[in-house]
């Protein structure tokens, strides 16, 4: 049998930081096994069969294996994945289990989904009240430029951001009073560099992002 004591720390770590959602199982695949469990709600036992089918084609086989979706033995939904151990010779001789339970998670999502949802019935009169809210569209604005580039805010150049501000300028972002203020701490800059770069585009248009 493989001495698979050495991985137990990982797996008791995984299940502590997924408590109460995971199950992690060591599995000795020499033996076919069960080895440890942790936050066990499988209701298996050290030394219950693995039921590895093909060990040979496991250890032949991807590190890496799933995730997948069971239902645990109380019809819960469950999403695992498995993971093939190796000893210091580079031989598989374990798999790690981990088995999360995701029907809580669906539960919790049932709950959020309304609160999140931006339907409204009858929202005409509510939403001409906030027809000018200027700071949540150039904050939007901001997130959508970044999200459709694959950027993040705080490692743009300086190019990058001033073509961020051209952006802004061209979807009229600075008409309003004191915009320039707000979309300097938007994009985590001064009031300054934001009016310094309005300046250079009145200078001279930037070059566009995609070239000349």
């Amino acid at each position: 049998m493989a001495d698979l004591s050495r991985f137990e720390p990982i797996a008791q770590a995984i299940a502590k930081l997924l408590h109460p959602l995971a199950e992690v199982v060591l599995h000795d695949i020499q033996e076919n096994r069960l080895v440890a469990i942790f936050n066990n709600f499988s209701q298996r036992r050290v030394g219950d069969d693995s039921y590895i089918a093909d060990g040979e084609g496991l250890r032949k086989g991807p590190a890496v294996h799933g995730p997948f979706q069971r239902r645990g033995i109380d019809g819960r939904r469950l999403k695992y994945v498995s993971a093939l151990l190796r000893d210091e010779k580079g031989e598989a001789v374990g798999l790690i289990c981990i088995n999360l339970d995701v029907s809580a998670l669906e539960q919790v999502e049932g709950i959020l989904r309304p609160l999140l949802s931006l339907k409204q019935q009858d929202s005409g009169t509510l939403d001409s009240c906030f027809e000018d809210d200027w700071q949540e569209r150039i904050h939007t604005f901001v997130q959508q430029y970044l999200q459709e580039r694959n950027r993040n805010l705080e490692a743009l150049t300086r190019q990058e951001r001033a073509y961020l501000v051209q952006a802004l300028q061209e979807a009229g972002a600075f008409k309003a009073k004191n915009a320039a203020s707000y979309a300097a701490n938007v994009l985590g800059v001064s009031r300054a560099t934001v009016y310094n770069d309005l300046s250079d585009l009145g200078r001279r248009p930037l070059r566009s992002e995609r070239g000349s």
